[in-house]
């Protein structure tokens, strides 16, 4: 689009000059196609095929030489000025900020958002809003559009006091704590050790996400309100002899399951589905525990790694996940895994149909 609007620019203040713009695809969204075609209808020619190679001749003039795949023909185009449409890339400013505020960053180095469709102006950290070209290659319009959006939601954040910290967040146990430093690797900073070497954590910062958990080969930290002992008493309660259960990933994941209702879809009764942080916080004894109350298999819901919450923890949760199959032998083929997209909602009424049906037969 911005060699559109060059384009354009230069043809109404010299309007002799020959223009053409090599592509290999034009994405002119919505009432950009109008401006696509009213560059066209000014005399700017487009060839479809990108430049092999720039060719200066002992005269200083150039020559483009591209392939036209729409004719299929070598096509050799005198230019006086050659100009190379480069791509949009982070700013140093941006990079900067993202690496002191410890922000996720996506491949290109742009700040992520949260979720693209839930969350879309909000960065990884609570109360850090992210718009424009520090977020991803944009136009004017949508960068207007997406600063109201992220100024709006930062007056809610601001107006919204006091705040009120979640109650589920990791806890330590001082007694089995040893101080190996595996639990600072949290990918969100909440872990940290204070001046007397204790571990602490930060409560503003976790998300009780249950990362510390996989990687405290003590056991010495459990999230509040998903204590093993809790999730075997919501085990105790929910299940009955061939039911399915389900731990299903309180993000997307919940969000997921909620919609299967909302859209009028259904599913067998004895499906079972309790909420948990991630996977993460369920281990062996949850799983034996659910099987010696009658599940007749046990399915983990979890988020897709599109956001910068569930990029940081699902190949841990994958890898959790398979330990657990490895780990319970022959029971393994009881325990199954399912990422929960928000548009897939009839897969995954389908994948709890399917589950539940095979308890039926066992029975």
């Amino acid at each position: 689009m911005a060699a559109l609007k060059h384009a354009s620019l230069i043809k109404k203040r010299y309007p002799e000059t020959d223009i053409t713009i090599c592509y290999i695809d034009v994405r002119a969204f919505g009432f950009y196609e109008n401006y696509y075609r009213a560059v066209q209808e000014a005399g700017v020619n487009f060839v479809r095929g990108r430049p092999a190679e720039v060719i200066e001749k002992p005269d200083k003039s150039l020559v483009v030489r591209v392939e036209d795949t729409l004719n299929q023909k070598i096509r050799e185009l005198p230019a006086d000025l050659v100009v190379l449409s480069a791509a949009m890339i982070p700013s140093p400013g941006t990079k900067k900020i993202a690496s002191v505020l410890n922000l996720s960053q996506d491949e290109s180095g742009f700040i992520k958002e949260k979720h693209s469709k839930l969350k879309p102006v909000d960065s990884s950290l609570d109360g850090i809003f992210v718009c424009g070209t520090a977020q991803s290659p944009k136009d004017v319009t949508d960068t207007i559009a997406q600063a109201g959006l992220a100024a709006v939601r930062a007056r809610a954040f601001v107006t919204d006091s006091p705040k009120t910290l979640e109650n589920e967040i990791a806890t330590i146990n001082r007694l089995l704590c040893t101080r190996c430093g595996e639990c600072l690797k949290c990918p969100f900073d909440a872990l940290s050790v204070n001046n007397s070497g204790r571990i602490v954590l930060d409560p503003l910062m976790c998300t009780g996400c249950g990362y510390c958990i996989e990687v405290c080969k003590e056991g010495a930290i459990q999230i509040a309100g998903f204590t093993k002992t809790q999730l075997k008493a919501e085990i105790e309660g929910v299940l009955e002899e061939g039911d399915m259960l389900g731990f299903v990933n309180s993000g997307i994941a919940s969000l997921t399951c909620d919609n299967i209702g909302n859209s009028v879809l259904t599913y067998p009764s004895n499906v079972k589905l309790i909420k948990v942080p991630t996977g993460l916080v369920v281990d062996r004894e949850l799983v034996l525990h659910a099987f010696k109350h009658g599940a007749s298999s046990v399915l983990f819901v979890e988020d897709p790694p599109d956001s910068p919450r569930a990029e940081a923890l699902y190949p841990l949760t994958v890898s959790h996940f398979e330990k657990l199959k490895e780990e319970l032998g022959d029971s393994g083929n009881r325990l199954h895994f399912k990422k929960a997209y928000v548009p897939n909602i009839k897969g995954l009424a389908g994948t709890f149909t399917s589950l539940a049906r095979e308890g039926e037969m066992m029975k």
